[in-house]
């Protein structure tokens, strides 16, 4: 039998002791983990943890998110337009989810520079769910890359013309995070969103599938 070590009083847990949901309690751990701030040696310990929780080897773990480096988080000017691609995934609907970033700078075509990519797991979700989520949290990291001026770019047809206030929000679970994503935008000088083939958000899609498989 697999035991994992408890995070205090370094006692062992009986796998079977542990929540039948045990898979989607740790991706939703793993997901919250992403967005601590915390030291690179915490931070791989709880990696760890949660790893040996999930009765898998440390290097099985999904790696967490690596911070945009100084450089990016300086390379934008209030002026300047980002390009926010995100995308959402869930294997289930609802399964378990994940999400896909990836912030280009100012520019045209090929020549837009990136900023900043990332893949993240969500826990249980809907797609339409993890497609809000993958919003936020892309949002939140281009805030901080100092971008007053975002443009999002989703293959969600539904939450675009939901954001742009052309389709109802009609799903209970959808209107808290549509109402947080509407805030969210409030934080920036001008925004815009248009709907793309998933084709062009391939790169988003990728990340947020490479998240799901790594659980």
């Amino acid at each position: 039998m697999r035991t994992a070590r408890a995070a205090r009083g370094g006692g062992i847990v009986s796998r079977g002791a542990l929540p039948p949901d045990l898979p989607a309690l740790l991706a939703y751990l793993r997901g919250e983990r992403a967005r601590l701030d915390l030291a690179p040696d915490r931070r791989r310990a709880l990696a760890d943890w949660l790893a040996a929780l999930g009765g898998e080897s440390p290097a099985a773990a999904a790696p967490a998110p690596t911070p945009a480096p100084a450089s990016a988080r300086q390379a934008v000017a209030p002026e300047d337009w980002v390009l926010l691609h995100t995308d959402g995934a869930s294997r289930g609907n609802p399964g378990l989810a994940a999400a896909g970033i990836v912030i280009y700078g100012p520019g045209a075509g090929a020549n837009r520079p990136e900023l900043h990519r990332e893949g993240v797991a969500l826990g249980v979700l809907t797609n339409n769910q993890a497609e809000y989520r993958a919003l936020l949290l892309g949002l939140a990291a281009a805030s901080r890359l100092g971008a007053r001026r975002v443009e999002l770019a989703m293959d969600s047809e539904l939450i675009v013309r939901q954001l742009e206030g052309r389709y109802k929000v009609k799903n209970a679970g959808l209107k808290p995070l549509y109402e947080e994503a509407r805030l969210a935008l409030t934080r920036f000088v001008a925004w815009r969103a248009r709907h793309v083939p998933r084709a062009e958000n391939a790169v988003a899609d990728a990340l947020a599938n490479e998240a799901l498989d790594s659980l």
